[in-house]
């Protein structure tokens, strides 16, 4: 691991290389040098002063006051990335959610090719395989290339939409009988606008599966060290109903594991109203 110093000297001796300042911001803020964190943070900004994932970054290391959203520039960063290795990665973390989505999905409905349906943040595809034996035609949405090109390899999907799923649900012309957000909505601090969209394109009685990584305060979210946000089971629930939903269930779930110990999230059923 390297020290300090030479995180220091990689960021600011040598190329702009976004990648060892925000190491370098992470080892400070480790070592509780806030204050030096911030001032790394300016200078990194002030080299790429229209980045928002450098802006999110700040949010997220110095915990300062979270956007509504993480910044599409980030997602496609993060997950391009990672595309590459993100089956094998998340194999090796115990990943629960397309299997708590499989088994939700046998309790509720038959296998039957006659509905349309949409995974929302579909990735390289892992929802999909518990998916396609109830659909008639498969869409998937996902902001980055890299996992789209994953989840076209698997051949599951009829159609593959790279669009940020807020963006493609406001504007898309078809009704969906059962949709998806695996893992998609931690993205997301404020859920009105995603459910909001998704009740857009719902089709009478559709059916709508989320998973969300559970929060400390019932009633609110907060953004967590893992850029990602986490949510409380009443702010799901209000979230839901204002948006037209009827929640069926709203159940504690392991979503993986990390450092070996258990990420707990919530696993949501809802109905269109």
């Amino acid at each position: 691991m390297l020290s300090i110093l030479q995180l220091q000297r990689r960021a600011t001796c040598g190329p702009y290389d976004p990648g060892a300042y925000l190491a370098l911001c992470r080892a400070l803020v480790e070592s509780g040098k806030q204050d030096y964190a911030e001032s790394i943070f300016r200078r990194w900004q002030h080299l790429d002063p229209d980045s928002a994932t450098i802006a999110y970054h700040r949010c997220v290391l110095l915990q300062e006051a979270a956007p509504g959203r993480a910044p599409d520039e980030y997602l496609v960063d993060e997950f391009d990335a990672f595309a590459d290795s993100f089956d094998q990665v998340l194999a090796g973390l115990d990943y629960r959610v397309p299997e708590q989505f499989g088994r939700l999905l046998a309790q509720r409905l038959e296998r039957s090719a006659a509905r349309q349906v949409i995974d929302l943040g579909c990735g390289t595809g892992l929802c999909g395989l518990v998916a396609r034996p109830y659909a008639a035609r498969l869409c998937g949405v996902d902001l980055s290339p890299g996992m789209l090109q994953r989840a076209r390899e698997r051949g599951l999907y009829d159609e593959l939409v790279e669009c940020e799923l807020v963006a493609y649900l406001e504007s898309c012309a078809q009704r969906f009988d059962l949709l998806l957000a695996g893992d998609s909505l931690v993205y997301f601090g404020e859920l009105r606008p995603a459910f909001a969209a998704a009740r857009r394109v719902s089709a009478p009685g559709a059916l709508l599966l989320a998973s969300v990584e559970r929060g400390y305060d019932d009633a609110g979210y907060a953004l967590s060290a893992s850029g990602r946000f986490q949510h409380g089971r009443d702010c799901v629930e209000a979230a839901l109903y204002d948006t037209g939903w009827a929640a069926e269930q709203v159940e504690t779930m392991v979503l993986r594991l990390e450092y070996g110990m258990p990420v707990e999230g919530l696993a949501v059923v809802a109905r269109s109203r």
